[in-house]
């Protein structure tokens, strides 16, 4: 039910960089990129224009796994909805636009019945 955010950061974290609430950073040549709720970004003054829905996969799937981000990225294209991907460990994680989630959702739920 919670909203993110990506937040642009520079490329030097504080020593005081609260990572008790950040979802994911990433480091890139041009500076770190904070996926974090909107409400942790608004308090830490994070600038950001996005907000999005994190759809969670439950599918325990392999890092190594062939095509599962294909099949998240054309149910999504089908129905004109842009998709983030975080990979985890145990999971993957779709970040959506806010207004398509419950469509998102549906159109993801359409590929549990898939081989």
């Amino acid at each position: 039910p919670e909203s993110y955010t990506y937040c642009k950061l520079g490329d030097k974290l504080s020593s005081s960089f609260d990572f008790q609430n950040a979802f994911a950073l990433i480091k890139e040549k041009e500076g770190w990129t904070l996926i974090t709720t909107i409400e942790h970004a608004k308090r830490q003054k994070h600038p950001f224009d996005l907000i999005l829905r994190r759809i969670t996969l439950e599918v325990h799937s392999s890092l190594e796994a062939v095509g599962l981000t294909a099949a998240v990225s054309n149910a999504l294209k089908n129905i004109g909805c842009s998709a983030n991907v975080v990979a985890g460990a145990f999971h993957d994680h779709v970040f959506v636009p806010a207004p398509q989630h419950e469509e998102a959702l549906q159109a993801l739920k359409s590929l549990e019945n898939l081989p």
